[in-house]
């Protein structure tokens, strides 16, 4: 096994899309990631791009963000090519805060790499291929604009509170988000009696797919259906814009939540490890 590094996500790309793409799903955090880059043939600071390879056969690929390393999904990750990547990340790559992907595989990350783990969190990722019948509530689906900005921040905030896998960000790095996603008709929301109940979000895209995130619904609104609504109004415009799929991300622990996109029609496709480390 030897392994190949790359300085820019072009370089990265040509020798490692088409492997990613025959588990786009499962791959697309790295995939949305590398297409989120402003310029992929420039060098990215705080963005390395490794893999391992087996002859030919890609074996292990990884990228570093300037928080935490992703592995991505291949068809046989084993331990002799996170060994290797481990080895690899000790002497480049020890700065970063944490490591998430496919479950089989940061467990071994962990068992291999000398730090000690902080927290770690349980995700399934879902996937989306038909629609189930689910109830309807009262209200709208609209895309955000510049008259929700603000309460669309101050939830967003709230948000990446409540979230323990997700960083924390100050207002100021989620005021950005929140003007990014609205730039990109990328946010929307379920409004009641003009009064805007929850939203959610397209926060990634890959080439066939989009993901959705960010589905937030304040205290006092919760149990009436809004997200539900919000999520499968969202997906369903995913499927208009030509995506061939979506999908999104859970904490397994919140069974409230796994529950509620079952009825709209996503059913679990992998499980993910989300671990922070000391």
């Amino acid at each position: 096994m030897l392994i190949e590094t790359y300085l820019t996500v072009a370089q990265y790309l040509k020798a490692t899309k088409t492997a990613l793409l025959q588990k786009e799903l499962e791959n697309n955090l790295i995939l949305g990631i590398c297409n989120q880059l402003f310029d992929q043939r420039e060098l990215n600071e705080g963005y390395r791009f490794l893999n391992v390879l087996e002859g030919d056969k890609l074996a292990v690929s990884a990228i570093s963000t300037p928080l935490k390393i992703i592995l991505a999904s291949t068809e046989d990750i084993g331990e002799e090519g996170i060994r290797l990547l481990t080895g690899y990340v000790a002497a480049y790559w020890d700065r970063q805060k944490g490591v998430v992907g496919p479950l089989s595989g940061v467990e071994l990350f962990t068992k291999f790499f000398h730090r000690n783990i902080n927290q770690q969190t349980r995700l399934c990722l879902y996937g989306l291929s038909a629609f189930k019948q689910t109830s309807t509530v009262g209200g709208k689906f609209v895309p955000a604009t510049e008259i929700y900005r603000q309460q669309l921040v101050e939830w967003s905030v709230q948000f990446y509170n409540e979230i323990r896998s997700l960083p924390q960000k100050n207002e100021a790095a989620v005021q950005k988000i929140v003007n990014t996603l609205i730039e990109t008709s990328s946010l929307f929301c379920w409004v009641r009696h003009e009064k805007l109940v929850s939203m959610a979000a397209i926060i990634r895209r890959t080439d066939h797919i989009a993901i959705v995130g960010m589905v937030y619904t304040p205290q006092e609104e919760r149990g009436n259906g809004y997200a539900l609504n919000c999520v499968k109004k969202l997906s369903e415009y995913i499927f208009r814009q030509g995506y061939t799929s979506c999908g999104l991300f859970t904490d397994k622990d919140y069974p409230i939540s796994n529950k509620m996109y079952q009825k709209i029609g996503y059913e679990p496709v992998s499980d993910f490890l989300d671990v922070e480390l000391c």
